[in-house]
Formats: structure tokens, sequence, C-alpha cells
């Protein structure tokens, strides 16, 4: 069979196991958006005047001896958000280089989804 395939372009067929790769994506995307939270707290509680750590917000240097929780998350989401591109670029073609993405593609997308939980949940939602 492999070698059928590989005679020619056109026989190469594969499977992209796309509810797979949509499970994956959703985890990822639920896991980025709790890291995106303790971010946003961690700043949250270093903005308010006269916070030990009120540093991490004015600059990008870090020293050893210093809370590292603000690098701790952004290079856990550096992790995740390269990860989560790697597998949403190669399950949607339109993020591929040489793809145009059109704003009627992404309306479509959205009317789509609210349609769909406004037929499911008998509600209407407006974004």
């Amino acid at each position: 069979m492999a070698a059928f395939q590989h005679s020619n372009d056109n026989f190469a067929i594969f499977r992209r196991f796309g509810l797979v790769h949509c499970r994956v994506l959703v985890q990822l995307q639920a896991e980025i958006e709790l890291l995106q939270q303790k971010l946003s707290n961690l700043d949250q509680a270093d903005a308010i005047d006269g916070a030990p750590n009120s540093w991490r917000l004015r600059t990008a240097e870090y020293n050893e001896s210093c809370d590292p929780g603000q690098r701790d998350i952004l290079k856990q989401l550096q992790e995740k958000l390269l990860l989560y591109g790697e597998y949403h670029s190669y399950y949607d073609p339109s993020l591929r280089e040489d793809a145009i993405a059109y704003s009627r593609d992404h309306k479509y997308r959205l009317s789509l989804i609210l349609r769909q939980k406004t037929e499911r949940y008998g509600q209407s939602f407006h974004g």
C-alpha cells in the first residue's frame, strides 16, 4: 500500500484525524486560558500601590533573587502557544502562508456557531 501511495502524489491520501485534532486544540485553548488568567491576576496584584513585585510590570529583566511567578507563567504560555500554533496551522488550512483570510469567512463561522447555539439552547446570543 505504501509503495503504491508513494508512486504518485495524487495517491498519497491520509486521514487528518480532525476530531482528535479539535480535541487537542480545545484542550490547549483551555490550558492557555487558565495561564492567561493566572498572568492577569498576577499583573493585577503587582499593579497595587506598594506591591513588592510591581517591578515585573515595568521591566523584562529578571534577577534570580526575584519572584519568578510572571516569568514562569510566560514560559509556560510560550510553550503552549507554540504547540497550539503547530496544531492549529496543521488543522486549519486558512492559516498556511499562502492562504488568504477573508473577513466573510470569519463572519460566516461566527454566524454558524451562534446559529447552532441558538438552535441547541433555544436562546439568542448577540456578541
